[in-house]
């Protein structure tokens, strides 16, 4: 099995994750892998990374270059942290990912002043930092009884400048499925993080 891992370079990408499938983790996984490649990564959540997880994820990864990963709290005001984001983007050399973990309502419509925020840092962040904005998803209910994930804001995001991705669990459990242009890869989870083990159709 070989370690998962997606281009980053400039990427936009909005994560639709399935509830208690490990979105964290995978944000974690990307950043550790970044880390690995010698750049540094800026996260961004409304709690920081549980430290157990983190030593699992970045277990292959030198305790030198951990130094690497910073890390901060949305504050009450989203707009203000945003504003730290993009400080940051121009003062850390070698910064190649932002991840911005929960960065809005668990349920329901994404908020628009978010939204904006979102869109603001697209545009005056230097180039070649990738973002990935994580979010909770759901499951509707289509005509004819058949479900369907939803990613929330789905359209907006894309004419932000967004890619969807979806992250999902495969339908034993056990295994997670990360879908992105229409390719879904099979991954494994183990304590260093997400292996691909295959492609199938969704």
């Amino acid at each position: 099995m070989s370690r998962f891992s997606i281009e980053l370079v400039d990427a936009r990408i909005h994560l639709g994750v399935e509830g208690s499938c490990g979105g964290t983790s995978f944000g974690l996984h990307l950043a550790a892998n970044e880390i690995q490649n010698k750049n540094r990564v800026l996260w961004a959540g409304e709690e920081m990374p549980h430290p157990q997880r983190f030593s699992q994820l970045f277990s292959h990864v030198p305790l030198t270059e951990s130094s690497r990963f910073h890390a901060m709290l949305f504050g009450v005001k989203f707009e203000r942290t945003m504003n730290e984001i993009i400080l940051a983007c121009h003062s850390l050399p070698g910064l190649s990912l932002i991840v911005l973990d929960d960065w809005c309502s668990r349920q329901g419509h994404i908020e628009k002043d978010r939204l904006e925020q979102i869109r603001i840092l697209t545009e005056k962040i230097p180039s070649g930092i990738g973002i990935l904005c994580i979010s909770k998803g759901g499951i509707q209910m289509k005509d004819g009884g058949d479900k369907e994930f939803d990613v929330r804001a789905k359209n907006k995001m894309i004419d932000i400048g967004f890619s969807t991705a979806v992250l999902m669990k495969s339908k034993d459990g056990y295994k997670r499925i990360f879908t992105q242009d229409g390719d879904d890869n099979i991954l494994e989870i183990n304590d260093e993080g997400y292996h691909f083990t295959g492609s199938s159709s969704a």
